[in-house]
């Protein structure tokens, strides 16, 4: 049988509150929502990121002013480790990139 497709449309102004509707995370190495919720605020506030798709086990995002100075990079770097760590960004790809697309397994 194929799989379902399906679109769905929150009452969020922002990523982060669609994340704690739906509860995101919390199974397999993926962190619980919490965590997800606490770094999409960050990155909403800090890069002017936009979470832009969401399905059962990954993320897209959209980067508007992604890290500049080394210290942000580095920072970055880790959370996303934090997050993710099979799939840790290297750095030069964090200063340029402009979409970022998160899975878990």
């Amino acid at each position: 049988m194929p799989a379902t497709e399906r679109l769905a449309v929150f009452p969020a102004r922002a990523g982060h509150e669609v994340l704690s509707l739906v509860g995101f995370g919390g199974w397999n190495a993926c962190p619980r929502a919490a965590e997800h919720v606490a770094r999409a605020m960050r990155w909403q506030r800090d890069l002017g990121a936009r979470l832009e798709a969401l399905g059962h086990d990954f993320q897209l995002w959209s980067v508007a002013r992604p890290p500049e100075r080394p210290a942000e990079i580095l920072r970055l770097s880790d959370e996303r480790g934090q997050l993710h760590p099979d799939e840790r960004p290297r750095a030069a790809e964090l200063a340029v990139a402009r979409r970022w697309y998160l899975w878990w397994d």
